[in-house]
């Protein structure tokens, strides 16, 4: 067995050569991954000198077995025989990793490699304007209702979905077709891989030569694609004078998916110290648990990561450190726990920092850092103007001193129910009270006989006047939640009327259909609007303690930058709003006193 038989798919991590790399280095690096092998090494190469096309590179190769228990066991004692692989290829541009079933090679490798920014890999194979195919998101937020990851595919994205609303997500994988290939990235993990037959090692330095060559031009070419529509990846440096973290949210979702697909293949283990190295191996259930508990939304205070108990208790489960150009983090939960997979074992925190696998965002709502890298929602402040465009001032509101103003026959006129009725749903709209129980707005409306027919989903709440984004969230969350449910069929409609419209609220006699007639007409309103498909569906949201002309003057002062520090996570607050209900192809609305 020699190289000459290794035949293996274009894929690799491509890294900046940030110093040379010696002989006596790269044995080293041979050394510490093969040292947990079972048997002797099959192939090594140190640093060999390889031509091709008249460039010169130079390989690392080492090929060795390792045992483990079979994927569908546990426990039995039985092992079987693996091979594993090395293959470090240094090319001119850049140096590409290849390699399986290996433990220890970054850490070993990083003195001598530097990352290549998130814009040159996002501009890779990009000079002739790609198609991009398929693309991996996450939301630019820690909040509960936001949908937090997500994958669009097309023939080519960039004619097929609108972009209104995307500069709040982040792209972590994308693959895009052009004249070199079809070619998938993943920034954070440094990974590039090309569509193609499995190849040997010559025709693999030559596509490490072409692709290091690419990187070294990516970054002009990231402007002009499709990425540049989303989130802008910028230095860590250019983080503002006093912005601080506010929140940290960790994202194992890829490790659960991974081990409930294999389980046999993943041990996690509990140590018994932060330095054990033994502890107690942990069951299904108490893995699920285990990465239930983590995926939670942390606060930072400073550099302390705090968790918040159900008894309003602040406990510090951990820290972050800003670095030059990155940010790490340390828990002492995450530390204490193993994870083996393939033989290799590493602590969780480790896993998360090598992986990107926590966003954190920050006081100045249009940076997050995601992926081990920092981005900037740059039409944030662009799109105050567009945003205020979806306000109705209504001075009416000014009357409004109570959110219900229940008596036992009505809604009380000093209450902002009653002015949803009077003054936001036409009169010939049947309107239903789905407040309380199995909610999905406070007002429900079908209007069928307008062109064209209109659904409209309304959620209320009274405050006194105020800016804060704390007065916003409720609103807001409850309306992203229940969005998916506009698009719910007839049945599901007439479901409701039988099951809640056609009775009265809570313990009054105020009947919850409002207007539209009957229980059977309400039906049949609903079931004309969901089944036509050119339906308006739109979400309101009345908020008596909200001011237009207050609002604006806060968003003049956060332009100018003497805004206090709310209005920012107000934005952010609206932001979010809008573009999930453009995602779903709802129109928002938001009626608020003058």
């Amino acid at each position: 067995m020699s190289l000459r038989h290794l035949s293996t798919g274009k894929s690799a991590q491509f890294f900046r050569p940030r110093r040379r790399l010696s002989k006596n280095a790269a044995a080293g690096i041979v050394r510490r991954v093969s040292a947990n092998r079972s048997g002797r090494i099959q192939e090594k190469k140190i640093r060999e000198e390889l031509t091709v096309d008249g460039t010169v590179v130079h390989v690392t190769y080492v090929c060795f077995p390792i045992e483990s228990e079979p994927a569908f066991l546990a426990g039995s004692g039985l092992k079987e025989t693996k091979y594993a692989y090395l293959l470090l290829i240094e090319a001119p541009d850049t140096i590409a990793v290849f390699k399986r079933s290996v433990d220890g090679m970054m850490q070993a490798l990083s003195r001598y490699i530097l990352p290549w920014r998130y814009e040159e890999l996002g501009g890779v194979y990009s000079a002739s304007a790609p198609a991009f195919e398929k693309i991996s998101l996450r939301a630019m937020s820690v909040a509960a209702t936001v949908v937090k990851r997500r994958s669009l595919e097309a023939d080519n994205l960039a004619e097929s979905m609108a972009v209104m609303g995307v500069h709040r997500s982040i792209p972590y994988s994308f693959r895009a077709r052009g004249t070199e290939g079809t070619h998938t990235v993943s920034p954070g993990s440094a990974r590039i891989s090309r569509r193609d037959t499995r190849a040997q090692l010559e025709e693999l330095v030559k596509w490490v030569i072409r692709t290091g060559a690419e990187l070294k031009t990516g970054a002009v070419n990231y402007p002009n694609t499709f990425l540049a529509e989303f989130c802008t990846a910028v230095p860590l440096s250019e983080l503002p004078a006093g912005t601080k973290p506010t929140a940290i949210l960790f994202d194992f979702s890829d490790l659960r998916s991974s081990w409930e697909e294999t389980p046999g293949d993943y041990e996690f283990k509990v140590m018994h110290s932060a330095r054990s190295n033994s502890g107690h191996i942990l069951a299904d259930r108490e893995i699920q648990a285990l990465l239930t508990m983590a995926e939670q939304v942390l606060t930072i205070d400073g550099d302390e990561i705090s968790y918040i108990s159900s008894r309003d208790k602040t406990h510090v489960v951990g820290h972050i450190r800003m670095n030059k150009n990155s940010i790490t983090v340390r828990s002492g939960l995450l530390d204490q726990v193993a994870i083996r997979n393939l033989n290799i074992s590493k602590r969780l925190s480790t896993y998360a920092n090598e992986h990107g696998n926590f966003l954190i965002t920050f006081s100045e709502p249009e940076y997050g850092y995601a992926h081990g890298q920092l981005f900037r929602d740059m039409s944030l402040l662009g799109s105050i103007d567009s945003l205020m465009r979806i306000f109705e001032s209504q001075g009416a509101l000014s009357a409004v001193t109570e959110e219900k103003a229940v008596s036992p026959t009505e809604f009380g006129h000093e209450g902002i129910f009653r002015f949803v009725e009077h003054h936001v749903v036409p009169a010939g709209a049947c309107l239903v009270c789905d407040d309380l129980g199995d909610e999905w707005a406070d007002y429900i409306s079908a209007e069928a006989t307008s062109i064209p027919p209109r659904l409209q989903f309304i959620h209320c709440k009274h405050a006194t006047p105020s800016a804060s984004a704390t007065a916003m969230q409720e609103p807001i969350g409850q309306a992203i939640k229940n969005l998916s449910r506009m698009f719910k069929g007839a049945e599901a409609f007439s479901a409701k009327t039988d099951s809640k419209w056609s009775r009265l609220y809570s313990d009054t006699q105020i009947p919850r259909i409002r207007r539209g007639g009957t229980p059977a007409q309400v039906k049949q309103a609903f079931k004309t609007v969901v089944e036509e498909p050119n339906t308006e569906r739109s979400v309101v949201l009345v908020l008596s303690g909200l001011s237009v002309n207050e609002l604006t003057r806060e968003f003049d002062a956060l332009r100018a930058g003497t805004a206090r520090p709310h209005v920012s996570q107000l934005l952010w607050l609206l932001s979010e709003f809008v573009s999930a209900c453009r995602e779903h192809g709802v129109r928002p609305h938001l009626i608020c006193q003058p």
